[in-house]
């Protein structure tokens, strides 16, 4: 396709000018990119995964399809592979055994200098590495290096035999440290970056490890991340040397490679070269092809489920498939009042999730306001402004919680003083805004006196006596009334007489 296509394709997917195919050519090729990008992303990496002896590692191949490569352990044999996605069967191609057409495999040796008490064993390692030169398949690539405390490089990946058995020759034992974790890590991470379908590490060393930076744990790991086999190839010139070779075999068994010890004599078995290589060229490669799946609409992640008939192992790999295909009729220009209403129905959705949304901050805007004055008025009820204590038997008092209080005969005062000289609404106390209390009479009876002066509105100061009838209190600030002035004018005061029985003033009649 074009670049003018390209360009012209979105618009003209809504003209009935164009054609069929140019409408299929353009669903198509997003749906192919779709695949590429959902594929990639999820299909593991190189790391492998096993089952009964069977080690697979899977990535895509083109927009729907997944290539398998897979190895058995030696015992096991595989008869044929099948695989699925649920219920959904998918097609295997049929196995093609490795190596197939172009294929390479990369061994890198590694040899241990460690100690030159071992200059027996390396002159060993060098009959032994001239060995696997010899035997190598035509389709191996090699790589030689030694350890012990620096780890050096004599072939670079990619050399063949010949090259590795002459660089042998000059092996020597003259290291003093053994570091080997370390130093195995570092050959593993040559091979990772080296491009080849098979990869193997070849160790030839007695195990003995004096790094402690490394573990075999993080070697293991670094190995089965990017898929590489280590096979390890024990000497040692003692028995107790031996125990060593765990090391070694751990690393083997753990990475599907082979561990050969050699005897006393420091011989191996004379098979030790074919056991290597028929590990490294064990199993092949498979493409499985993912579109029973996309068509039957399992987009998203999904699990294949691979089973490897005779050698009893089920391998199950996750990948992200792509949306079902696009239906080829939906662009057609029959279709057009349809797509154009489901346009006109995403707008009004929009534009109604907006409107939702405003009212949604609208209320919570007016619900935080509620809630800073539903606060303000419970930091009043705490902090009292001032305090009324009545001259009465057990000198009842009563604290003025908000800005203005009346007092009265009547239930409905803040203060129910049932005396008969006081009136039905006898006075009341305000807080003004500069901070200063004044006291009103409401037209009472008997009037209102502050230290016995009679007065229709007087200022009450901290101290004073207030006689309302019959009845006299004393006036007094609020000991924190600075505190009291920060929250004055809450609104919303506590219901009148709330607790009336602590409030209520009870007077014998004159």
């Amino acid at each position: 396709m074009t670049d003018a296509t390209c360009h012209q394709g979105p618009t003209g997917l809504f003209r009935s000018s164009l054609t069929g195919s140019l409408r299929m050519g353009i669903a198509r090729g997003l749906l192919a990119a779709l695949s590429v990008a959902f594929l990639a992303w999820g299909a593991a990496a190189q790391q492998w995964k096993s089952d009964n002896g069977v080690r697979v590692v899977a990535e895509p191949d083109g927009a729907n399809a997944l290539a398998v490569r897979y190895w058995p352990a030696p015992t096991r044999r595989i008869e044929s592979i099948a695989a699925s996605i649920g219920q959904t069967p998918l097609p295997v191609e049929p196995a093609k055994p490795f190596p197939g057409d172009g294929q390479k495999a990369a061994v890198l040796i590694l040899v241990d200098t460690s100690d030159p008490r071992r200059r027996q064993v390396v002159r060993r390692n060098i009959k032994q590495i001239a060995d696997l030169a010899v035997a190598a398949p035509a389709h191996v690539v090699f790589g030689l290096a030694t350890f012990d405390r620096r780890y050096t490089e004599l072939v670079p990946l990619g050399g063949d035999a010949s090259a590795v058995a002459t660089a042998a020759r000059k092996l020597r034992a003259t290291g003093r440290t053994t570091e080997l974790y370390r130093h195995t890590r570092s050959a593993l991470n040559k091979l990772a970056g080296f491009d080849a379908a098979r990869k193997t590490l070849i160790i030839l060393s007695d195990g003995r490890a004096e790094d402690t930076a490394y573990t075999l744990d993080d070697v293991i790991a670094t190995a089965k991340t990017n898929a590489i086999t280590v096979n390890g190839i024990g000497f040692s010139r003692t028995i107790e040397g031996t125990r060593s070779f765990q090391t070694l075999i751990r690393l083997a068994e753990e990475t599907g490679g082979r561990f050969v010890a050699a005897n006393q004599q420091l011989e191996l078995p004379g098979d030790t070269d074919a056991l290597i290589y028929s590990a490294l060229n064990a199993g092949g490669s498979t493409r499985i092809d993912l579109t029973p799946a996309i068509n039957a609409g399992l987009g998203g992640p999904q699990d294949v489920r691979i089973v490897f008939e005779g050698a009893n192992a089920t391998v199950v790999w996750p990948v992200t498939l792509p949306p079902a295909p696009i239906n080829k009729t939906i662009f057609k220009p029959d279709n057009m009042p349809w797509i154009s209403g489901l346009g006109i129905g995403l707008v009004v959705l929009f534009l109604l999730l907006v409107v939702w949304l405003r009212r949604r901050y609208v209320d919570r805007k007016t619900a935080t306001a509620a809630e800073a004055e539903e606060a303000a008025r419970l930091a009043a009820l705490e902090h009292p402004i001032a305090h009324l204590k009545f001259f009465d038997e057990g000198e009842p008092e009563y604290p003025m919680r908000s800005s203005a209080i009346r007092i009265g005969r009547r239930a409905d005062n803040d203060i129910q003083i049932s005396n008969t000289s006081i009136s039905a609404y006898h006075a009341e106390i305000q807080q003004r805004r500069d901070g200063t209390f004044i006291i009103t009479d409401l037209d009472s009876l008997n009037g209102v006196s502050i230290n016995d002066e009679p007065v229709d509105v007087g200022q009450l100061k901290d101290g004073d006596v207030v006689d309302l009838g019959e009845t006299r209190f004393r006036f007094e600030l609020a000991a924190d009334i600075e505190t009291a002035k920060t929250v004055k004018g809450a609104r919303g005061f506590p219901d009148a007489n709330p607790t009336r029985p602590d409030w209520q003033i009870a007077r014998k009649e004159g």
